[in-house]
């Protein structure tokens, strides 16, 4: 222990990039990092030795890894107490080896690896090449097979899109492992080369505009993807620019996670979006569907001149504009009990309402422009953007 000196914590990631999003990303693990050690020494009851933080960047391809680990070696005694680094995210071969070196001291540092899923970054029970090294994340091997496992996939309805790159772990261990899930019946890999900097676009979309065409044709049912988040960003858009009607599974590992703060993926190509095939959480980004007055709807107080202009517009056999928005109304805030269907495509929109909606203050809900309640979740259930709410 550092009796009454503070234990330090290196926090050890690439803290540069020219990607937005993983900017982004670098700032929130920093401040959870700052929000996590301000909690320690200030919340927990008297909790010692005080935790002191150093923010420890090797370059954003993490190319400068040994200065660095040089540098935290040296601060494991006086006056710094280096006890641990953590953050390791990036599953590369830089990574690999400045765990590596870390671990093989004479005196070993413990290193938390924090979004590192390459299955040659990893001791198993048979075998401990990183002693000392915990991880959080598990190995891309274990991710392929729970997806397999959980998306039901048919290995004869199956395509791969992979990147051909060979110094990247995340995408070498990644083609590995969906190679060992769909067996000796995978058919031929869509491949494409992504640039020497992950975090570039380079010229991928250019070849992915030139191999959609072949997948539409294909028609799988599943696309497991191996390559990093910005191809597969560049990917998803093509996907769906090229095939706008046809609804694929998009299974590929952990690093899709950077496409949440992604501002260049297609909001139609998304979750939320009519060709989406993934569960998502109200509301839905994109255009939303303009939709007729509901089949079933609640009886409401509307004012006589809406209910003039919608006799009106009966009369002459059809439902006027400002009749449409009246009609779609429920209590504020009541939450949809019952199944609701939307499907965009045929420009229609059919509602069954909760009982409780017979009642109580009510609201308007334009179906055109309003999504369920938060927290309602939804899935795609058929081509051209039929969508349900629980």
């Amino acid at each position: 222990m550092a009796g009454e000196h503070p234990a330090t914590i290196g926090l050890l990631m690439p803290m540069t990039s020219s990607d937005g999003s993983v900017q982004a990303e670098i700032l929130h693990a920093v401040q959870g990092a700052y929000v996590a050690q301000y909690r320690a020494d200030n919340l927990d009851d008297n909790t010692v030795p005080k935790i002191r933080l150093v923010l420890a960047n090797p370059g954003s391809d993490s190319s400068g890894w040994l200065t660095v680990d040089r540098q935290l070696d040296a601060m494991t005694g006086a006056p710094d107490y280096l006890r641990v680094v953590a953050g390791i995210e990036d599953s590369t071969q830089n990574t690999q080896a400045e765990v590596h070196w870390l671990t093989h001291l004479p005196d070993p540092i413990p290193v938390v690896g924090g979004t590192i899923t390459a299955d040659t970054i990893a001791n198993t029970a048979n075998s401990q090449p990183f002693p000392g090294l915990a991880r959080v994340s598990v190995t891309n091997g274990s991710e392929a097979a729970a997806l397999a496992r959980f998306a039901k996939v048919n290995s004869s309805q199956a395509m791969v899109v992979e990147d051909t790159r060979t110094d990247d772990d995340y995408i070498t261990t990644l083609k590995e492992a969906i190679s060992k899930q769909l067996g000796a019946g995978m058919a031929q890999p869509v491949q494409f080369t992504s640039p020497e900097d992950i975090s570039q676009d380079g010229d991928t979309e250019n070849q992915f505009d030139q191999k959609v065409l072949n997948i539409c044709m294909a028609e799988p049912r599943f696309i497991y993807f191996a390559g990093r988040h910005v191809q597969l960003r560049q990917f998803l858009n093509a996907l769906g620019q090229g095939c706008p009607e046809r609804k694929f599974i998009v299974l590929t590992g952990d690093d899709a996670s950077h496409l949440a703060s992604d501002k260049l993926l297609n909001p139609r190509t998304s979750a939320g979006s009519p060709w989406s095939t993934r569960p998502w959480r109200s509301p839905m980004p994109g255009p939303r569907p303009r939709c007729r007055p509901p089949v079933d709807r609640p009886p409401t107080t509307r004012r006589s001149s809406t209910r003039s202009a919608r006799q009106a517009s009966h009369s002459a056999g059809r439902t006027s504009p400002t009749a449409r928005r009246s009609s779609l109304t429920m209590p504020c805030g009541q939450p949809y009990r019952r199944w609701i269907t939307l499907t965009s495509a045929a420009s229609s929109c059919r509602r069954r309402w909760p009982r409780s909606a017979r009642s109580g203050r009510t609201c308007t809900r334009n179906c055109g422009s309003t999504a369920p309640a938060a927290g309602s979740a939804w899935t795609t259930v058929a081509t051209h953007g039929t969508r349900q709410y629980p």
